[in-house]
């Protein structure tokens, strides 16, 4: 029985279903709650100073957690096969944003932005919401839709 082990294996565990969770509540898109990227960002900012200050106590590699923990948050699900945060921005995008720039046009890609805009006219902001850019999230949402 190695403690530290079994202590980092637990620490990554509840850091992986913390980062999840704090997609979770929030401002509502229309096809679910959902924090906007950046709010989760602060968040997830916070739960690694609360860890950053357990290792003053306890001599645990926490960086190793950290890069153990949010190099899973990339795929689509984790080691232990729940969902990660790109899953859950990947399935918001494509069940809310892609079906309403394909039935309204009130949404359209912008390539010089990297992100979604709306219409001046239409009261959801599509903007606020996608400021996070990249090819393998392009990619997947491309995937899901067709």
């Amino acid at each position: 029985f190695a403690p530290r082990e079994y202590l980092v294996s637990h620490l990554e565990d509840l850091l992986a279903r913390k980062v999840t969770a704090l997609t979770k509540t929030g401002t509502n898109l229309h096809s679910g709650d959902v924090m906007k990227p950046s709010a989760v960002l602060g968040g997830l900012k916070a739960y690694m100073a609360v860890f950053k200050n357990l290792e003053n106590y306890i001599h645990v590699d926490i960086v190793r957690v950290f890069h153990s923990v949010l190099l899973q948050q990339t795929q689509l699900t984790d080691s232990n096969g729940q969902p990660t945060l790109a899953s859950v921005y990947n399935q918001c995008y494509v069940d809310y944003l892609l079906r309403e720039v394909i039935s309204s046009g009130n949404i359209c890609y912008s390539p010089w932005r990297k992100s979604f805009v709306s219409r001046h006219t239409f009261p959801f902001k599509a903007e606020e919401f996608t400021d996070v850019s990249g090819k393998k999230e392009g990619e997947r949402m491309d995937e899901r839709l067709h």
